[in-house]
């Protein structure tokens, strides 16, 4: 499995760490979970959130308005 155990956990609050270390049959278990909320298209209220960070590109703005294509969108969960 391809985790990055640095990144936080998102507002389904499992950490990428834990992730690593569950054991197949745990593995297993959280995935029929997963696959339950997709066939019953039921997403937790949380999940459905998310915090947009705008930060600016690299480049020349000395033009005092800045313009939306400035701008890289990150997701923090």
């Amino acid at each position: 499995m391809n985790i990055n155990p640095k990144k936080t956990s998102g507002y389904d609050q499992i950490n990428p760490k834990i992730l690593k270390e569950l054991s197949k049959k745990a593995m297993i278990h959280l995935t029929h979970i997963f696959n339950a909320i997709i066939r019953m298209e039921y997403v937790p209220k949380q999940w459905k959130q998310a915090q947009v960070v705008m930060v600016l590109k690299p480049g020349n703005h000395q033009n005092k308005q800045l313009h939306i294509d400035q701008f890289r969108f990150f997701q923090a969960s």
